[in-house]
């Protein structure tokens, strides 16, 4: 399986590319406005404001709504919670309230990726297929400077398929304030090794990058940075569930720090 993120065009730009980006527009537009000045002049065409929001949405507006998401996302759920005055379990397969608004969010979070980077899945059906036996399986990814992907396909995966996927991640992440809720509610795992095979057993389907933070940081060229990292091997032998690979097409230069 495999995801796909049109990022060419973003190779390296955050944080500095944005600001690069717009002065450069800015310098250069005089070339573009004596190009078009008779279409100016008609008021046809303002070719400078028309540049300047291009790159305004593509460079700041588009990149910045990831952060935004996120934070929104998290304090929707804290309200969910505050105001339906009950703690929010593992997201199932059921038509809960809970669930229809966890939708919503991943509804957002796949128009920020259709936007933004184009992002589309390719061979999901085999994921489908497993699925609709009731077999769990275990997704194993490359671990990109920003884990966007994992993102993108959970929302994907909810909106489209009503498949929820269960993200194994760091421990310090559910320590960061307010996070733990929206880890919760999308299902995310840390450990033991005893949980994740019983997850497994259970039919789901549990997403994980062995490299980690350590390979988020340090690979550059998609290099797998594992070590002897086999633990991921050894629960999915123990469950008895298939591994599929995923790989996503420019996660790296989407957001390479």
């Amino acid at each position: 399986m495999s995801g796909k993120i049109c990022a060419e065009v973003f190779y390296e730009f955050w944080p500095w590319v944005s600001t690069i980006a717009v002065l450069s527009v800015d310098k250069f537009t005089g070339f573009f406005d004596w190009l078009f000045a008779r279409a100016e002049r008609l008021k046809v065409l303002d070719v400078r404001n028309y540049v300047m929001n291009s790159f305004l949405i593509l460079y700041i507006i588009l990149p910045a709504l990831f952060v935004v998401y996120i934070y929104l996302s998290v304090i929707a759920l804290h309200l969910y919670r505050w105001h339906r005055g009950q703690l929010l379990n593992v997201v199932r397969r059921d038509d809960t309230p809970l669930r229809k608004f966890v939708n919503v969010i991943c509804y957002c979070w796949s128009v920020h990726a259709r936007l933004w980077h184009s992002y589309e899945v390719i061979g999901f059906e085999n994921v489908i297929k497993l699925q609709q036996q009731k077999k769990g399986l275990m997704i194993v990814y490359y671990h990109g400077a920003l884990p966007l992907d994992v993102y993108y396909l959970n929302s994907w995966s909810h909106v489209n398929h009503s498949i929820p996927l269960r993200p194994v991640v760091d421990h310090f992440m559910f320590k960061v304030p307010g996070f733990r809720l929206l880890l919760d509610a999308f299902g995310a795992l840390w450990g033991p090794r005893s949980r994740l095979e019983e997850v497994l057993r259970e039919g789901e389907i549990v997403i994980v990058s062995p490299g980690g933070v350590r390979e988020a940081l340090h690979s550059k060229h998609y290099q797998q940075i594992w070590g002897k990292r086999d633990g991921f091997a050894k629960v999915a032998e123990a469950a008895q569930v298939p591994i599929v690979p995923m790989f996503t097409e420019n996660v790296r230069q989407a957001f390479d720090f």
